[in-house]
């Protein structure tokens, strides 16, 4: 019930947000690596998205694939999916 609460949420806050679609799957995309990250032991700062990437290829390597790992990877494909696409989804 709880997970169903969330989604509702969710889901209410982005229909209310008044941003568009790539906007809000750019948010996801950043909850999606925020989320993972919580839970990947990554030590030191990220600078960038190319360290993430690499800081999680080093953690597939070591723990093989996991449900953060695998967020982080998603969120970051997202988001560079929408880098190379135009606004006008």
């Amino acid at each position: 019930m709880k997970k169903e609460k969330l989604k509702s949420d969710i889901h209410v806050l982005m229909s209310d947000s008044n941003l568009d679609l790539y906007d809000l799957v750019e948010v996801l995309a950043n909850v999606f690596i925020e989320q993972g990250c919580q839970y990947v032991n990554i030590e030191g700062s990220v600078q960038s998205k190319l360290e993430l990437a690499n800081k999680i290829v080093e953690d597939i390597r070591e723990n093989g694939e996991t449900l953060p790992n695998s967020l982080v990877r998603q969120g970051l494909i997202i988001l560079s999916w929408l880098k190379s696409k135009e606004k006008n989804l």
